[in-house]
């Protein structure tokens, strides 16, 4: 077995929590058992010194040779080898594919500046799992983040209906009205009662949208395209109550 400088008796089995109850498996019995590709792949450890233990996994059958190459993949991208970690989640999905080691890919391209496969990822992974509400908002967010604008007002297509109704989901889908010009859809949104939860300060999605569609609608009423006089007038008041999140005011 691979050392992992664990002396025996070092740490309390009580103590471990049960999404780390595989990789205490793992330390024990030398196995670490494999999910199916789409099954919550569990959690994570990050240490170089796991790789000779994943290492001996492989050849435990297909779900262990795809799970082992996300797992090593993983460890890698955190010791900031990108393209390593590339290489290791490709390997997993020829195994068998899987919607983690599909996000995992789109991760990782974008941040690379390859927005195009990094989409390309994410909606593979949406086809395996359209119903991952983290999955879908993470995707969102990509989207918006890009103003992928074919690809926002497609997105109510990829994943699963229960989801569409989500803040996030709704926020995406606002965006992709504003980029397509239905400024209608647009003010039902802003109409509409919502909440996002997980928004903090600094967050500026929402206010953001909001001045965009302050923008085209100066705009639309002039009958000419969005300019910078329309941007920095929308921006001369602010957004209503609830909807501002900025961490300065622009002067």
């Amino acid at each position: 077995m691979p050392n992992l400088d664990i002396a025996e008796g070092l740490y309390l089995r009580e103590s471990v929590a049960d999404g780390e109850n595989t990789w205490l498996e793992l330390l024990e019995k030398g196995k670490l058992p494999a999910p199916e590709a789409g099954e919550d792949p569990g959690e994570f450890c990050v240490g170089l010194q796991w790789k000779p233990w994943l290492a001996n996994q492989e050849a435990g059958g297909v779900c262990n040779a795809r799970h082992t190459s996300l797992l090593l993949g993983i460890i890698e991208y955190n010791a900031n080898k990108v393209q390593e970690a590339i290489q290791l989640w490709n390997k997993s999905n020829a195994i068998e594919p899987s919607a983690w080691a599909h996000r995992n890919l789109a991760v990782a391209y974008a941040e690379l500046g390859q927005t195009d496969k990094a989409w390309e990822h994410y909606s593979k992974a949406l086809a395996l799992l359209p119903s991952q509400r983290y999955l879908a908002i993470e995707a969102a967010d990509f989207l918006i983040d890009h103003k992928r604008t074919k690809e926002l007002s497609a997105l109510v297509s990829k994943i699963d209906p229960s989801l569409r109704s989500l803040p996030r989901i709704r926020l995406a889908l606002a965006y992709g009205a504003l980029f397509a010009g239905r400024l209608d859809e647009v003010e039902r949104f802003f109409a509409s009662p919502f909440r996002i939860e997980d928004i903090r300060e600094g967050d500026n999605a929402l206010t953001d949208l909001w001045f965009d569609f302050q923008a085209a609608k100066r705009a639309a009423a002039e009958g000419v395209p969005v300019n910078d006089s329309h941007k920095d007038s929308a921006r001369n008041g602010p957004p209503p109550k609830g909807f501002d999140f900025r961490m300065h005011i622009e002067s």
